[in-house]
């Protein structure tokens, strides 16, 4: 059996009614994880220890830097997930070899990855600007990505409201809107 997958002492063949599969927690629903805990199929315990083992395995940095020059970064650590904090690859991505025409851009000037203290542990470091995923990393970094969305999209709003400001015209009462 594979990790996340509990014997529910398969007592038929497959395929044949009264045939029964492993559970599986990855693809369990809620009422499916009750009903195994409740028919002692799995246990609490287990069923939190299988996310952290989920979590050390697939949950970490996918990520590097796009920096200016590709020069390595110092090592840093991040946030603790799954018992163990996150570790940085030093390695960073030149951005010419993202954007081969780097040489002819004539915009606002780039902002390129760097490594941050977090707002909530100054000594908690976390990737900050632009960055590139790692091919074939292993992991996945989904919290980040998200974050990173949420941050861009409050940049935008505040860079938006800056360039386009409200313009409010003349106040009409409901009587005028007739």
């Amino acid at each position: 059996m594979t990790c996340g997958e509990f014997d529910r002492g398969n007592t038929g063949m497959a395929g044949q009614p009264g045939a029964q599969t492993p559970f599986r927690l990855e693809e369990a629903t809620i009422a499916e994880l009750h009903a195994a805990i409740r028919a002692g199929e799995i246990t609490c315990v287990q069923i939190v220890q299988h996310y952290i083992d989920r979590a050390r395995a697939y949950n970490g940095v996918a990520s590097a830097l796009v920096t200016e020059d590709g020069a390595p970064v110092a090592p840093a650590t991040g946030v603790v997930r799954a018992g163990a904090p996150l570790r940085f690859p030093t390695e960073t991505v030149k951005a010419s070899a993202v954007f081969p025409d780097l040489d002819k851009y004539k915009g606002t000037p780039l902002e390129y990855g760097r490594m941050e203290s977090t707002a909530s542990d100054p000594s908690v470091q976390q990737l900050y600007g632009m960055i590139v995923g790692i091919p074939n990393a292993g992991q996945v970094n989904a919290l980040a990505t998200l974050n990173n969305g949420a941050v861009r999209r409050r940049r935008l709003h505040r860079d938006a409201t800056n360039y386009f400001p409200v313009q409010k015209g003349p106040q009409r009462s409901a009587k005028d809107a007739r």
